[in-house]
This record gives C-alpha cells, structure tokens and sequence, in this order.
C-alpha cells in the first residue's frame, strides 16, 4: 500500500529514519483522518493490535505479518503522522521485575562540564539509565560505582539503556563502559532512535560528523554483542518498566526533515510516571522545534524536569508555564550553568516567574533525588541565592564615570557570560539642557570589545529615537564642557576606560 497517496491531508515529509522505518508526515488533516487511515490499513490486512488517546492525540497500532505500523493524530495542530517499522520489537515488549524491595530514586551522575548521564532506581533494584555521559573511561567508572553500592543483586541489573540521541556527551560512554564491564552487569534491554550509518544517511544526516559514524558502528557493534533487544522508539509509545510508566513525547518522529542539520530536535522526550510523580526528560531537545507545546498542551504539566539541551536553548516560556515543575535538575557544571544558562530569558522566566521550589545542578558528587520528592523548605531560597552570586560575578548593570571629555570615551567592555548584552550610554552636563541619551552599544557574549561611543561604528547614536531632542547623531556635544557617562546594561558586565569608574552597581 502506497501511504503517501492515502487522501488524509498534505504530506509534508516521508523519510527514512533507519532500519527500515518510514516517517509520513501530513498537515491540514481532518478530525476523520485516523480513521479514514485505519479503514484503508484493515481494509489491506492489517490488524488493529492497539488503540489509546495521550492527552487529546489519538494513537492506532496496527500489523500484518512482520510489517508494524503506528499511526497519531494531532488535533490541535491537524496533523497525522504514520511510522512503519519492517519486523518491530515494540509488540514483543515485556519487563521481568525482580523480587526485591528498595527505594526508588532518580540520580544524576557527577558531570564533568555538561552531558547526561541519569539513572532511574526503580523500587525492585533494577536500574534505567539515561544515555551515560561523555566516551572517557572515569564517565563509565562514575556510572558502574553507583550501580554498584545501590543494587541489591549480585550484579547490576539494567532494566533499559535509553539513548536520547547521537551526541559525544550523551550516548557514546556506552562504549567504554560496555568493554570494561559486560561481565559484570545485566543488560535487559535498550531503547533508542537511531539513523543508519550507510553512506545515503550520512547525506540526510549532514549534523552527524562522518567521524561520528564510527563510534556509532561501534556502538551498534557493541549492542548487538550484548544480545539485549533493542526497541526503537517513536512518538506515543508506551513502555512499562517496574514502578515506572515511560511514555514517549518526542522523537525523530517529529524532527527528521532531511537534511538534518541539528540533532538536537530528534532527542527523545519521555514523561515518567512513577512514586505518583511526573518527571520530564527532555534530553537535548528544542521544544518548539517539536511543537511539543502545540501537541501536549497541559499533559506536559510535571513535578520534576530535566531542563533541556543542558539550560543552552530549546526552552521557551509557553511549554515551561505548562510544564510548571516544582523542581528542575540542569545537566550542566556549576561554573557552565554561571556562564551559559543563568542569563537566558527562558530560563529567567523559569526560575523567576514559575513555581520552581528546587533547581540542581551538577556540583561535586551525585545528586540523588528520592521520589516522591518533596523540594527543600529553603530550596527556592538557594536558588535565588545563586542566582544573586551569578549576578554579581557576572559584573554590574549600571556604570558612571565622571568628569569626562570625549577624548577619554573608548572603553573595554567586558561580557563573561553567553548572551550578548545591550547596553545603553546617558550622558550628563551641569546645564541639563546639554543632556545626550539614546546611544546603544552592543556587547557580545563571551567577548572583551574596544569601543568609542563617539565613533557611529561602534555605538548607535540614535537608537529608541522619538525625537531629536537629546540625540547624539543630531546635537553634537558642547566643546571643552566636561560630562559624566551612564551606563546601563541588561546583563551584568564589566566596564573599563582611560579612567576609573566613579560608581557601579
């Protein structure tokens, strides 16, 4: 059956994701598209072997001999989707729980910079592991350390390895891990979406270093010597492992639009339900990018996240008010997260404007969560706390240096965080009337930039323009009179000139 001719709205992309699996993907489709589809489908065959609704989506299984086909619709966005897998394992799927009691718990490994490498204890001893971390020995070390004085069994049982997707810092410790302790761990399963490595991928997937498909040769070499089942993930599955409910949110399913030039968006996103709790792990994902807002609305609502792609981008805040956490973990160093994540309007509007009670990032050792989780009673406190630390060793918003000429108006601005600042220039004269105001300056992120205020290539003499009155471009500044200079930023930076500044704060 040719699906991309079945009359249920535009197709948009069909696309080979790996192994045989094909993504269709239509838009302008009607409330009636599933089950025009389904009718088509059992009409040819197929058998309905499963049929349930997430949220207000609608989701169809369907199968005829080996061939597996999921299928969603999306209403709010009128969207159907439809995924065929060649010889699935996802209607085999079934977990073998042990007999064995202990505290669930949800652990994120010590990082080095940034990464991901989170282990899900579930209440029978047995462990899910989310991705690892980065490919160096010390990574799988951290990781088989804590297995090992958290499990009750003779040897680490792995539930599921779930790889969010193709990135150094995620999926790739799996490697050294595998070669130094396969011996000494239970592997039961692993889930995960990953592109083949053949030489017509490497052209879809352009985002994939060519390098990089060696180590995922190696990777898929090594699971494959492991002989655990492996069980590609799309967008409304359903695993139950456990105590834990994992439902699938997003996955290359949403973001394959060859070429693929970021493979961010093809990370999976899965809620959690477990101990009553929600948990988000969003891996490296951009929300919108995966219209998860759009497709899940209020389902999304959480009590703990994983903030996306390490707090550098992917959030914004429409999803973060539907998510609204009471906790969120940031896989990120402490000095990373000062630099990179704290000034993000997306993450400012997270922490300071939502309900956010606990925000962790990776210190020294593990951070270790028992769920349920209740957030520390002083828990916003610390956050707002290290928020006000990041402020001051980031520098000051406002800088006045006094009794000026413009001989002494070229400065060294100095910006330690990622965000570009906009900074804004008054200057002040003893008659008022002298006043100049509206001049910009941008500063980059990361950067120490040399500028003359006075030079219209370096600094915007009319900006916010409403009048003429007090702008430089058109009224000059008075010779031989001397002036103060104010300096407002909207990031905290450093200010230096041929004189020292009179005030900052």
């Amino acid at each position: 059956m040719n699906l991309s001719d079945i009359s249920v709205g535009n197709l948009i992309y069909k696309e080979h994701e790996g192994g045989g699996c094909y993504v269709y993907n239509f838009s302008d489709a009607e409330a009636d598209a599933l089950s025009i589809l389904t009718k088509k489908l059992v009409s040819g065959g197929y058998v309905i072997k499963e049929k349930y609704a997430l949220a207000n989506n609608q989701f169809i299984n369907l199968q005829k001999d080996k061939e597996w086909i999921f299928a969603a619709y999306y209403p709010e966005i009128k969207e159907l989707r439809i995924v065929t897998e060649p010889d699935s394992a996802y209607p085999s799927f079934s977990d073998n729980p042990q007999n064995t009691t202990v505290k669930t718990t949800l652990t994120q490994i010590n990082l080095e910079d940034h990464g991901m490498s989170l282990v899900l204890t579930l209440s029978d001893g047995r462990f899910v592991i989310f991705d690892g971390g980065w490919d160096f020995d010390f990574e799988a070390d951290k990781l088989m350390d804590f297995m090992t004085s958290a499990s009750p069994h003779q040897k680490p049982v792995i539930a599921a390895w779930i790889m969010t997707h193709p990135h150094i810092d995620h999926y790739r410790c799996f490697i050294p891990f595998y070669e130094k302790y396969s011996d000494a761990v239970v592997i039961e399963k692993f889930i995960y979406n990953f592109p083949d490595t053949d030489g017509e991928s490497l052209k879809k997937v352009p985002a994939i270093a060519k390098k990089e498909w060696e180590f995922m040769n190696t990777f898929y070499d090594l699971v494959k010597k492991s002989a655990a089942p492996v069980y590609r993930a799309h967008t409304g599955q359903k695993f139950k492992l456990g105590n834990a409910d994992f439902e699938v949110l997003a996955s290359p399913d949403d973001a394959f639009f060859a070429p693929v030039s970021d493979t961010n968006p093809m990370s999976l996103v899965m809620k959690i339900t477990v101990e009553n709790q929600v948990i988000l792990m969003t891996a490296d994902t951009y929300f919108a990018d995966v219209k998860l807002a759009q497709r899940w609305g209020e389902y999304l609502k959480s009590d703990i996240l994983l903030v996306p792609h390490h707090g550098f981008r992917g959030g914004d805040a429409e999803t973060y008010n539907l998510i609204d956490p009471h906790t969120c973990i940031v896989p990120v160093e402490e000095s990373t997260f000062d630099i990179i994540d704290a000034f993000y309007s997306f993450n400012r509007h997270l922490i300071y404007n939502l309900n956010v009670q606990d925000l962790f990032v990776s210190t020294v050792g593990n951070l270790t969560l028992n769920l349920p989780y209740t957030p520390r009673p002083n828990g916003r406190e610390l956050m707002l706390d290290m928020m006000n630390k990041i402020e001051k060793s980031a520098g000051c918003r406002t800088w006045y240096f006094n009794n000026m000429s413009k001989e002494d108006c070229t400065f060294n601005f100095v910006n330690t965080v990622a965000v570009d600042a906009t900074v804004t220039a008054t200057l002040f004269f003893e008659d008022p009337s002298d006043l100049v105001k509206h001049i910009k300056i941008k500063v980059p992120g990361y950067q120490v930039s040399v500028k003359d205020i006075f030079n219209p290539e370096d600094a915007d003499h009319d900006a916010f323009l409403t009048s003429k009155t007090y702008v430089l471009k058109y009224k000059g500044v008075p010779e031989g009179k001397k002036f103060t200079v104010k300096f407002v930023s909207d990031v905290p930076i450093v200010i230096t000139g041929k004189k020292n500044a009179d005030y900052s704060a």
